[in-house]
């Protein structure tokens, strides 16, 4: 018991995200390009962390390496403590599914599909009962301040509707880590600060979140910026969120 115990512990004190000496090759005509080069980081439980960086300095990629949408050309990584790089495929579905939020600047909303319905798939896909779902998929949009809107389509919606549709869908599997893409790249700025509200609310609620963003506005929202440039860390610092 006392075994179990440590170990429950250990796995409570790790970092949620731990990369180490990652790197990310693609293949350009016949060249190599490196878009991460050699990454060490670690995440803690709980952090707000904006990774910021020009065009083509390796913040999305790294993004998608942390949202295990992608794999490292070598280095390892280790997800709320397990080594994701020695997953196999099904291994890597399960992980996006349960430990992961996807919230995108493009929304990925299905147009033919109401909010309610939209934020039903990621459950129809863990094999969830419609039942189960539908609470699921309500008590989201309630938490989003959409419970009036859970009958309309995206194209009755506004852009900062969609993106909430959007968020509560990432909420939907109750995971411990909100990875998000520019996520208010798309929005009028009225519309772009409530979804930042919204974010920030579910840091507070104990959402470890990654935010991706090229708007200086937001370089210091959260309570940790790093700054990337090549591939590389350029710096680390602190954000202004205490």
């Amino acid at each position: 018991m006392a075994t179990e115990t440590t170990a429950g512990a250990d796995a409570a004190a790790a970092p949620m995200m731990r990369l180490e000496g990652v790197v990310r090759d693609y293949a350009s005509g016949a060249r190599r390009v490196r878009a991460l080069a050699g990454i060490d980081l670690e995440i803690p439980r709980g952090q707000f962390a904006v990774l910021m960086g020009p065009s083509g300095s390796g913040k999305s990629t790294l993004l998608h390496v942390l949202g295990c949408l992608d794999v490292p050309t070598a280095g390892r990584y280790w997800l709320d403590g397990i080594e994701v790089t020695a997953l196999p495929d099904a291994g890597l579905v399960a992980m996006r599914r349960h430990k992961l939020g996807m919230i995108f600047q493009a929304f990925h909303l299905v147009g033919r599909l109401t909010a309610l319905r939209n934020v039903e798939l990621p459950m129809v896909f863990a094999g969830l009962r419609p039942a189960e779902r539908r609470r699921r998929a309500r008590a989201s949009l309630e938490a989003v301040g959409l419970g009036h809107r859970i009958e309309h389509r995206p194209d009755e919606l506004s852009g900062g509707e969609c993106q909430r549709v959007a968020i509560a869908r990432a909420l939907a599997m109750r995971p411990p880590v909100l990875l998000c893409d520019e996520p208010t790249g798309n929005l009028d700025s009225a519309s772009g600060a409530e979804i930042m509200r919204l974010i920030d609310g579910l840091h507070d609620a104990g959402h470890t979140i990654v935010l991706v963003t090229h708007d200086p506005s937001l370089a210091r929202v959260g309570n940790r910026l790093i700054r990337i440039r090549d591939g590389r860390i350029e710096a680390d610092e602190p954000g202004d969120k205490r």
